[in-house]
């Protein structure tokens, strides 16, 4: 189990401006083997990563606490990754690929986490 705080905010590869809602973010992540717990703003995801819908995570946006999220979970080279189910990423993400993808890996004691259209560099809180 770490918590990990954000630390800096890149949009398009530029600083966020002071007041960006990702800064002071805060999760806790737990991890046994495929299933990572996340739990930050609000919410707790519970989730396989397996690349399975059944599996994924089955739960609401932390933005409004009511919008219904469906997402697929998956482990690809050491990278956290997650797919929403049913969204249009033109409207509200960063496509990848022609997918809409978060991320999160480890990079020596930091935590890289790309997510909605811009990138969340956090430190460790432990």
């Amino acid at each position: 189990m770490a918590c990990w705080q954000v630390t800096e905010v890149e949009v398009n590869g530029a600083p966020a401006p002071k007041g960006h809602p990702a800064n002071g973010h805060v999760e806790r992540i737990e991890q046994c083997g495929d299933r990572i717990v996340i739990t930050g703003g609000g919410v707790i995801h519970d989730m396989r990563c397996d690349g399975l819908v059944d599996h994924g995570v089955h739960d609401v946006a932390a933005r409004d606490f009511k919008t219904q999220i469906t997402v697929v979970a998956t482990y690809e080279n050491g990278v956290h990754t997650l797919r929403p189910v049913g969204l249009r990423p033109r409207l509200i993400g960063l496509v990848r690929g022609g997918r809409l993808e978060v991320t999160r890996r480890r990079d020596g004691a930091d935590m890289l986490w790309s997510y909605v259209g811009f990138h969340r560099p956090a430190a460790t809180d432990r």
